[in-house]
């Protein structure tokens, strides 16, 4: 578990980097249970290109980061490594789900609002959300009833489900 704290810190300063690299000022990181928050000055003054690419930075790290602890470990035969790359590339995969707060769904959300008005995106980012949510709370589940242990992907799929009521 401390890995992937580790591991997602790291994902957030692949933001950060590249938040300062597009000269976007930062006024405040907080890191929670929930995830990261950065709070801007001029973010939705940069082009949307440069959006993009600032929230694709954070699981491009982690891609980067899969692909390095890989080649490492074909290296030097240590089966260790393979949990860090795993984890590297549930984080990266993860974020980039098309759901809200996360990378993925505010690359969605930002390419909508550049399409359509603010509440058909609202609407569509909704319904994609939600999309999103079924197969992972049938997966959770599912893990949950086979192993009572597991309760993890439960807790991840009801906190899930939370942040689309509270959208609403």
């Amino acid at each position: 578990m401390h890995f992937t704290c580790f591991f997602a810190i790291i994902h957030e300063l692949g933001h950060l980097f590249a938040l300062n690299k597009f000269g976007v000022k930062i006024l405040e990181f907080k890191i929670s249970l929930f995830g990261a928050n950065i709070k801007t000055e001029n973010f939705k003054k940069i082009p949307i290109k440069s959006e993009i690419i600032i929230l694709f930075s954070g699981p491009l790290i982690n891609l980067i980061l899969s692909v390095v602890l890989h080649i490492t470990n074909l290296i030097i035969k240590n089966v260790s490594l393979n949990n860090l790359v795993l984890i590297n590339l549930c984080l990266a995969i993860f974020n980039l789900l098309p759901f809200y707060n996360f990378d993925g769904g505010k690359i969605v959300e930002i390419l909508l609002k550049s399409k359509f008005n603010e509440k058909l995106s609202e609407t569509i980012i909704s319904c994609i959300s939600f999309a999103v949510l079924i197969p992972i709370s049938v997966f959770s589940i599912n893990l949950f009833l086979q192993n009572y242990n597991d309760f993890y992907f439960l807790l991840v799929s009801a906190l899930m489900l939370l942040t689309i009521i509270l959208k609403k």
